[in-house]
C-alpha cells in the first residue's frame, strides 16, 4: 500500500471552499470579508434612497459628466486570486463613456 501525502488545507483554502459550497437565498449577499463569511440581505428603501441621493449630487456637481453602475463587480489591483481581490460596492462612479482596458478590472458577475 502506498501513501500518498497531502499538504495541509491553509486558512484560506478552507474559507475559500466554505464560501464555494454557500447556497446564498436570493437577493442576499456574500462575501468573504477580513477571513470570515459575511452574508447580509438585500438592502431597506432607506439605503437605496441615501444611494440615490449620493449618485444625483454627483452627477449634478460633477466637472466630469460622471457614469453610475450599481452593484457591478469590480476586481482589485492585488490579492493573487483569492477572494480578497474582488468586491461589489453599492456603486461605482466613473468618467462617462469610459470603458473598461482588456482584462477588465469590471467583472460581470463573481
Amino acid at each position: 500500500m502506498t501513501a500518498v501525502a497531502h499538504e495541509p488545507l491553509t486558512q484560506e483554502d478552507v474559507l475559500l471552499e466554505g464560501f464555494l459550497a454557500l447556497d446564498t437565498p436570493e437577493g442576499f449577499r456574500a462575501e468573504p470579508i477580513e477571513g470570515e463569511i459575511v452574508v447580509t440581505p438585500p438592502p431597506d428603501a432607506d439605503h437605496e434612497d441615501c444611494i440615490g441621493l449620493i449618485v444625483e449630487q454627483v452627477l449634478e456637481r460633477s466637472r466630469t459628466r460622471m457614469q453610475f453602475s450599481g452593484n457591478k463587480g469590480l476586481k482589485l489591483r492585488s490579492g493573487g486570486g483569492c477572494p480578497k481581490d474582488r468586491l461589489i460596492p453599492d456603486g461605482t462612479f466613473a468618467p462617462e463613456g469610459a470603458t473598461a482596458p482588456p482584462g477588465s478590472r469590471f467583472l460581470d458577475a463573481l
